[in-house]
């Protein structure tokens, strides 16, 4: 079972572009229900700095748990390939961010033992400024205090959790396959309207569908 997880910072487009993949019923859509994950409420509307540190750290572990649940619970259950609109490595990123990565780090390598590395990674860029500007325009209460200086230090984090990430499994599963990289850049594509979209579905589609 092949398996493609969707990268990128807070509204670059992933729920969308996984949904355009899901629509030809080939792949089973594995997507992250963020509001039943706990603590996500909660850390983006904290008031302050102070109380959101209190909840960083069980918000991270709940996303991880999620992920990891979330995948297993559909290779159990699935024929098809699996399509995620979240990348395992990710967790790391936010993880990265805060002083509690060296608790989380364990607790990820522990669990990520238990499913094999993904086919394929779409990463997925996206301009700050831009990134904003769907976070106003989706309107969730708890996502509008976040700001251009956190989207900038998220995107670099991600970029580079993705190279260590690459390179530790290349490290790790020499006998595999490598891990399939593709960069998009959403800054321009609206994954919603843009029939652009399908020539994506279709060029990750080929890929999967070789022996």
């Amino acid at each position: 079972m092949k398996r493609v997880e969707i990268c990128g910072g807070i509204a670059t487009g992933k729920t969308s572009l996984a949904r355009s993949f899901a629509h030809d019923g080939y792949y089973y859509l594995v997507e992250e229900r963020f509001r039943e994950i706990p603590f996500w409420e909660k850390f983006y509307a904290a008031p302050n700095e102070a109380v959101r540190n209190e909840y960083e750290l069980p918000k991270n572990l709940s996303f991880l748990l999620y992920h990891v649940d979330s995948i297993r619970e559909a290779q159990r259950a699935q024929q098809r390939d699996l399509l995620c609109d979240f990348a395992i490595f990710q967790d790391l990123t936010y993880a990265k961010a805060s002083p509690d990565y060296g608790i989380i780090r364990p607790i990820w390598d522990k669990l990520v033992e238990l499913i094999d590395p993904p086919t394929m990674i779409i990463k997925l860029d996206c301009a700050p400024e831009i990134q904003l500007e769907r976070i106003r325009r989706r309107g969730r209460g708890p996502e509008q205090s976040i700001t251009r200086s956190f989207l900038v230090g998220l995107n670099a984090n991600i970029d580079k959790c993705l190279v260590e990430f690459l390179d530790e499994c290349k490290k790790k599963h020499r006998d595999k396959d490598k891990i399939e990289v593709i960069r998009i850049n959403t800054g321009k594509r609206d994954f919603v309207a843009n029939p652009e979209a399908q020539k994506i579905v279709n060029q990750v589609s080929g890929f999967l569908a070789r022996p």
